[in-house]
């Protein structure tokens, strides 16, 4: 997956992950092509149900549960860490209004949130950089910025356009 960091896109890859050459390219309308076979909804949103900050295994992502001590051991991957050299995520809980009478509720990952700040950003709504963000600055920034966006099944927000 192609993710985001400081105006940065990097690759993301697991243990599952092949790398190989193809013979094919792939613009940006073909992309969205590909997604018609996800759900959209227009943005902005219509409320915030959450904002998640927690700190997840450097190795598999998956969420540490916080504890006392300075070290910490991952309940997926059995890795042994620093808690300090724990990363951060963030997770929003999002809604938005389908029609007058119907409402969905998505998941947006800090990859998502962070394409919506160069939105927000280039719509000159703040100058802030988007590691300074509070709660409050984010849940403000969803129901600010429009824009469409593609879903799956899993509620989890997979584009931005």
């Amino acid at each position: 997956m192609v993710r985001v960091y400081n105006d940065e896109k990097y690759l993301t890859l697991n243990k599952n992950s092949i790398i190989g050459q193809i013979d094919q390219s792939f613009d940006r309308e073909q992309t969205l092509e590909m997604a018609s076979n996800y759900k959209t909804v227009q943005t902005p949103a219509n409320g915030v149900t959450s904002i998640q900050r927690f700190m997840s295994c450097f190795k598999c992502k998956t969420k540490i549960v916080p504890t006392e001590n300075e070290l910490v051991k991952c309940s997926k991957c059995g890795r042994a860490q620093l808690k300090a050299n724990c990363p951060t995520r963030l997770f929003a809980t999002v809604e938005f209004l389908i029609d007058d009478s119907d409402e969905v509720t998505l998941n947006l990952f800090g990859d998502k949130l962070q394409t919506i700040y160069e939105l927000y950003r280039k719509r000159n709504y703040n100058t802030k950089d988007f590691n300074e963000f509070t709660d409050d600055d984010i849940i403000l920034m969803c129901l600010k910025v429009s824009s469409t966006f593609f879903y799956n099944d899993k509620k989890n927000v997979i584009a931005i356009n």
